[in-house]
């Protein structure tokens, strides 16, 4: 297993709380997807095998999520008599209305490929070359730039926001002014130009 979610000996014990205790605890789960949320450096998800109900949060949470054939992914509450309530507002941007109806409902079981499909994950592996899959999607991030990672992030919820292409205008033009004017910017795009030199006026022209 990656994560069977949540323990189900555990929740049936603590509805013996009031209203406001099964709020609190609802709350303590959702500061925890948040954090990994609105982390500001890039999150990765090894799933290694399966991952059912509340796992699915952790998996739609990070910002790349790769999976061994083999896994099983299932939003299975509603078997339960339950909702993915908490997790939702992280899965459904992932998936989209469509799935969501579809699986949230349905509760039924799919796997790595249909997951990879319906893009609550980015990548499927064998189990034996998870490893070095993993390797390389981070050796990819270590060649970025950590501080323009960081604003890619920000970015992106905030475009996602926008309501106007004017909103969109203003958020994406200082950003890359920004970056194109930070030390790290100056100096990723010189590295470039020092390994790949410009081609010349007369090469262009032909």
């Amino acid at each position: 297993m990656f994560s069977a979610g949540a323990d189900l000996n555990w929740m049936s014990a603590i509805t013996v709380g009031d209203y406001d205790d099964q709020v609190a605890d609802s709350e303590r789960l959702d500061d925890l997807f948040h954090a990994i949320h609105s982390f500001p450096a890039p999150v990765l998800a090894r799933i290694n095998g399966h991952a059912l109900a509340g796992a699915l949060g952790l998996v739609a949470c990070a910002d790349i999520a790769v999976a061994v054939r083999g896994a099983k992914f299932g939003f299975t509450e509603a078997k339960l008599g339950l909702a993915l309530a908490v997790i939702s507002p992280c899965v459904q941007p992932k998936i989209g209305l469509s799935n969501a109806l579809r699986y949230f409902l349905s509760g039924e079981v799919f796997d790595a490929d249909r997951a990879l499909d319906i893009c609550l994950i980015h990548e499927v592996c064998e189990r034996e070359r998870l490893d070095a899959t993993m390797e390389r999607v981070v050796n990819d991030l270590l060649a970025g730039g950590p501080r323009a990672q960081r604003k890619i992030k920000e970015l992106i919820r905030k475009v996602e926001n926008t309501r106007t292409l004017v909103e969109a205008r203003q958020l994406t033009v200082s950003t890359i002014a920004q970056l194109r004017m930070s030390d790290e910017g100056q100096s990723g795009m010189k590295a470039f130009l020092r390994q790949q030199p410009m081609p010349s006026t007369k090469h262009i022209e032909e």
